[in-house]
């Protein structure tokens, strides 16, 4: 009980300092010859043990840009020491020098699980709660809130319970509660993943807006969307040797030719009718019938709140009968973690489903080549599951889940957070795990999937379920 207060606390302290929130005095930052007084800049910075080297950026007030890079090289960490808040800094081995005129109530930065931030029972709480701190009376703030989750064009949420809300809604309401108090300096780590294309032109839109009204610096991290250059700025590309101008391309992966797979009509492993949920007066799925055959791959499209993920977490409760269960990679991959090292997951995975030891490690490896077997046992495999990227922490995972070799593996969001050539080889590995009769239910926006990685795609649209036909992207 009391290791949970503690993480609790913990868990408060860091989000009211991820919001400018925090009482605690602004952190003293060295100057560099030669920079702008205002603004933020690195100059050589570096964590080597994340894989960050000589970084040297210089980001004026007022500035937009989007901060692109494979999966796993170190976004999250730049972002993190731009807005002060960079973890244990002595512990990580932090190199060079961090500059930044702002003080701490002039940052806020959204982390990739924008849900981590979340604090309050109520939206509109939640909204509100940077205004009250900030010494607004409680009717100044929720009539401020409301108006700033118009903003972003969620105030029909303004009710609802944040737990209850899908990862598309957890960032609109996010925003609106860090731009509620208008920081001088907005970071963002990959907030166009679980959004639409729709949504993702709409959030970047209003994006631009907000840098230009209130003359604040946006920073952006991204794997490559089309709609990030709608925020009208300075592209960077973070790589193994520092920062350098341009955007991002994957390097393309030479796969190899497997022979042609056509599946028999194989057996259904799981028939269930009449899924309803409800939030509340909410009802979110509505008598919901769903078949799957054994090897088959179902895609799962939707508008961001159309119960996607509520969908996958009623078919992982569902018992399939004697054949192992379904499995859930949910979109908080974090949910899944309970060691403190990458290998203890690994060995854990394995011993409780009762694999050969090393299955979960081969695995992983197949599915994030970065993170291989020869990684595992150095510095990869002694890293905190959390402090993984977003792409690795979804590799690992996977890997976890599929150690207990389910008859179906279901999948939120499977290649957010990913650049294109992790989510190819990600997709390619699925493939061979449908080969092996694992029938996969993936809930995605990735037209990858919707387009040609899909045998059935049914549309998620006012709690009911519409077959498309494969091939048909939503």
């Amino acid at each position: 009980m009391m290791e949970r207060t503690l993480e609790r606390s913990v868990g408060i302290a860091r989000a009211l300092e991820i919001r400018g929130l925090s009482p605690r005095e602004k952190v003293p930052f060295a100057p560099r010859d030669g920079a702008a007084d205002a603004g933020v800049s690195l100059h050589h910075f570096g964590v080597p043990d994340r894989g960050v080297n000589n970084v040297s950026w210089d980001i004026p007030p007022g500035s937009r840009w989007v901060l692109s890079g494979a999966t796993g090289v170190g976004k999250t960490t730049v972002l993190e020491a731009l807005a002060q808040i960079l973890n244990h800094p002595h512990e990580v081995g932090v190199e060079g020098t961090v500059r930044s005129s702002y003080g701490k109530a002039e940052v806020a930065y959204l982390p990739h699980d924008p849900s981590s931030i979340f604090l309050t029972s109520r939206v509109l709480d939640e909204v509100a709660l940077g205004a009250i701190l900030c010494g607004n009376t409680r009717a100044e703030a929720l009539e401020m809130a409301l108006s700033a989750l118009g903003n972003w064009n969620c105030e029909a949420l303004a009710t609802r319970h944040p737990g209850e809300l899908s990862a598309g809604e957890s960032l609109r309401v996010a925003l609106a509660a860090l731009t509620l108090t208008s920081p001088e300096l907005l970071l963002l780590d990959e907030p166009l993943g679980p959004l639409s294309a729709h949504s993702r032109t709409e959030v970047v839109g209003q994006l631009v807006k907000y840098s230009l009204t209130q003359g604040a610096t946006v920073i952006m991290s991204d794997h490559g969307n089309r709609e990030a250059g709608g925020l009208d700025g300075e592209s960077v590309v973070l790589g193994s040797g520092g920062l350098s101008q341009g955007v991002f391309i994957a390097p393309g992966w030479e796969l190899p030719e497997r022979a042609p797979y056509t599946k028999p009509d194989p057996e259904l492993v799981m028939d269930v009718a009449d899924i309803s949920v409800e939030f509340g007066n909410r009802r979110i799925l509505d008598q919901v019938d769903i078949q799957v055959r054994r090897g088959e791959t179902l895609v799962i499209a939707g508008d961001n709140g159309c119960g996607k993920s509520t969908l996958l977490h009623a078919l992982a409760s569902t018992s399939l009968g004697p054949e192992p269960l379904c499995a859930l990679v949910p979109h908080d991959v974090g949910e899944l973690f309970v060691t403190a090292s990458v290998r203890e997951e690994l060995e854990l995975a394995d011993r409780v489903a009762g694999a050969n030891p090393g299955f979960s490690a081969l695995t992983l490896e197949s599915l994030a080549p970065s993170m291989g077997r020869r990684e595992i046992g150095m510095a990869v495999g002694d890293t905190h599951p959390r402090d993984l990227s977003w792409g690795q922490q979804t590799a690992l995972a996977i890997a976890i889940q599929m150690s207990r070799k389910p008859t179906v593996l279901a999948l939120d969001e499977p290649t957010r957070g990913l650049d294109s050539g992790a989510a190819q080889l990600l997709r390619e590995v699925l493939s061979c795990v449908v080969e092996t009769g694992t029938a996969l239910i993936i809930a995605t926006h990735d037209h990858a999937f919707t387009d040609v990685g899909s045998d059935r795609v049914l549309s998620l649209r006012e709690g009911k379920l519409w077959e498309s036909p494969a091939g048909v992207s939503r």
